[in-house]
C-alpha cells in the first residue's frame, strides 16, 4: 500500500513538507493553479527530478456559491478552467538514491483530493492572506475539508499545520489554538470520528506549526 504526502495549495512550501516527512511515505502529491517550474526550484539542493509525462485533466470544478461551506472562494476567471495539468516526476533524493513518485496537480486542489488515497501526511500551512503568499481561499481546516481529508488519512498519519489563519471554535480547533493553551505531548481531541494526539512541534517560524497523529 502505498503511504502518501498531500500538500495542497502549496506554492514553494513543498521543499520544507519533503525535508520533514519524505522519510515516512511513498510517494508525494503536490497541487497548486500554478505549473511547478519555479516551485520546485526549492528542492533541487535535496532532490533530482525526472519528468516522466504530462497529463492534461478535465473536471467539473466543485463550487459552492461566495465559499459556502468553505470550500473555496475562486474568481470568475477561474471558475470557467474546466481543465488542467496533471504533472509526473520521479524524485530522487541526492543522499541516499530513494525514489519517490511526485505528482504535481496543476488544477483546484479539491479536485486533486479525489484522486488520493491512504495519506500518511497531511501538510498545510502559511495559506493565510496575511502571510505575504496570498490565500488559496479553500478552507481544509473547516468541517467539510477536514471531514474528506481525515476519511483519507491512515491510522497513525499525520496532520501538520500552523491552523491557516482558522478562527472561531469547532471541534477541531485545538489544530490552531492549542499553541495558546500550554500544549504538551501527548495533548489529545476528536474530531471527525478519530482521536488526535500532539506528536511534536514541526516549526515554530511565524505561526507554529503543530504535528498531530491521527489514530
Amino acid at each position: 500500500m502505498t503511504r502518501t504526502l498531500f500538500h495542497p495549495c502549496c506554492g514553494a512550501d513543498i521543499g520544507p513538507a519533503l525535508r520533514g516527512f519524505a522519510h515516512r511515505v511513498d510517494a508525494v502529491h503536490a497541487s497548486d493553479l500554478v505549473a511547478p517550474a519555479k516551485s520546485i526550484l526549492c528542492l533541487r539542493p535535496q532532490w533530482e527530478l525526472s519528468p516522466v509525462r504530462t497529463i492534461k485533466h478535465e473536471f467539473e470544478v466543485e463550487l459552492e456559491p461566495n465559499g459556502f461551506c468553505g470550500i473555496r472562494n475562486l474568481s470568475e476567471r477561474s471558475k470557467a478552467i474546466p481543465s488542467g495539468t496533471r504533472h509526473e516526476f520521479i524524485a530522487t533524493e541526492r543522499s541516499s538514491r530513494r525514489e519517490l513518485p511526485f505528482i504535481w496537480h496543476e488544477y483546484d486542489a479539491v479536485e486533486a483530493l479525489r484522486h488520493i488515497e491512504n495519506i500518511s501526511v497531511f501538510f498545510f500551512r502559511r495559506d493565510g492572506p496575511h502571510d505575504g503568499e496570498g490565500s488559496s481561499g479553500v478552507l481544509w481546516l473547516g468541517d467539510l475539508l477536514l471531514h474528506r481529508v481525515v476519511a483519507k488519512l491512515e491510522p497513525g498519519g499525520l496532520i501538520v499545520t500552523d491552523g491557516a489563519h482558522m478562527d472561531g471554535v469547532a471541534e477541531q480547533s485545538a489544530l490552531w489554538q492549542a499553541p495558546n493553551s500550554g500544549l504538551r505531548d501527548g495533548t489529545e481531541f476528536h474530531v471527525c470520528g478519530r482521536r488526535f494526539i500532539f506528536d511534536s512541534e514541526f516549526c515554530s517560524a511565524r505561526s507554529p506549526t503543530l504535528v498531530w497523529r491521527c489514530e
